[in-house]
């Protein structure tokens, strides 16, 4: 969300999930160019970071179950 390049560690991809809360009110011409672009990131950043809701895309016979 934010264009940083920093090494990922847990302050900054918190960050990053709270500036995809607020992409379209932060970012309005990026959200015009990519719709959607918002919605996938917070899903992706829900299921990844916070462990919650369903994985952001399904992929055929895969599983975290193993």
């Amino acid at each position: 969300m934010t264009r940083t390049r920093a090494s990922a560690y847990e302050e900054l991809i918190d960050a990053e999930y709270l500036a995809a809360q607020r992409f379209e009110e932060l970012y309005p011409s990026r959200a015009a160019r990519a719709p959607g672009w918002g919605d996938g990131t917070r899903a992706t950043l829900r299921w990844a970071w916070r462990g919650q809701g369903p994985p952001p895309i399904e992929v055929a016979g895969w599983s975290a179950a193993g």
